[in-house]
Order: C-alpha cells, then structure tokens, then sequence
C-alpha cells in the first residue's frame, strides 16, 4: 500500500513515518517543502534515516503534486501540511490561505482525479502546548492514523 504523507519533516509527520515504516507492506512516499516557518535544519534531522520516498515540494504546486500521483499509485493520503500559528497568520495571511487551503484542494482534486482510498486530514498547532499535553497530542493523532490504514 503506498501512503502518501505530506508535511512528513514535521512534528507528527516524521514520528508517523517511523510507526508505518515498521511495516513492511507500506510504501511511505512524503512531501514537504522545508520551509523557514520551522528550522530545515530540525526538519532534516527528523527525517534522517527514514525509509521513505521524499519529495521537497510544496503542496501549493499542482503540478509538482500530479507528478507524484503519476509515479505513484497512491492508495492513502495523510495531509499534515499546514501553515500553524496565530501571530505569523496575521502578518502572511495570503501564505496561510494558499498553503492550507489551495494545498488542500491540490490534494482532493488529485485524490479524486487518482482515485485515491481515502484521505485523513489534521492540522495541529502545537508550539503553546506543555510538553506534556505534546506528547499526548502526538499520540491521540498516530493512534487516529493507525486505525485509518
């Protein structure tokens, strides 16, 4: 089954990469875009040593996108990809709008056009959470991805 994450260098993408890499029958494919928001040099760390197919795109490139469901035959698509938090919102709305909601239609147009399975969303902002509640929320969201494949 090929499995198609997006934002997979981030906070949940990566640690999800690791649990569905342990099976053998998941072909992970990931995009993300290494974007400034948070330190490439953070995001590459997280993604060192993944068995993973990854494609430095950017979600807001449909034909970047197309390219990827052309030479993959994606069966599931987790979409964690987002723009996240408030202050940076209010300065950059427009990169906000195109990334979490032109990225997404990407996305459902490709998914519906590729005859995608299915697609689990989920954005999360968690930098004003305690470490704590961190963990709890990383672990809520695999489990959720778990049951989906």
């Amino acid at each position: 089954m090929n499995i198609l994450i997006t934002g997979i260098a981030g906070f949940i993408g990566n640690t999800l990469a690791k649990e569905l890499s342990k099976n053998d029958s998941y072909n992970i494919i990931g995009i993300d875009n290494f974007n400034e928001y948070y330190n490439p040099e953070f995001k590459e760390e997280n993604i060192k040593g993944l068995k993973i197919k990854l494609y430095r795109y950017d979600i807001r490139d449909f034909d970047k996108l197309k390219e990827i469901f052309k030479e993959n035959k994606i069966d599931k698509i987790i979409h964690l990809a987002s723009m996240v938090g408030v202050r940076s919102s209010i300065d950059n709305p427009f990169v906000y709008e195109e990334v979490n909601i032109k990225g997404t239609l990407n996305l459902l147009e490709l998914a519906k056009d590729f005859n995608c399975k299915s697609l689990f969303l989920a954005q999360a902002q968690v930098s004003m959470a305690t470490a704590k509640q961190r963990l709890l929320m990383k672990n809520w969201m695999l489990i959720q991805f778990l049951r989906m494949v």
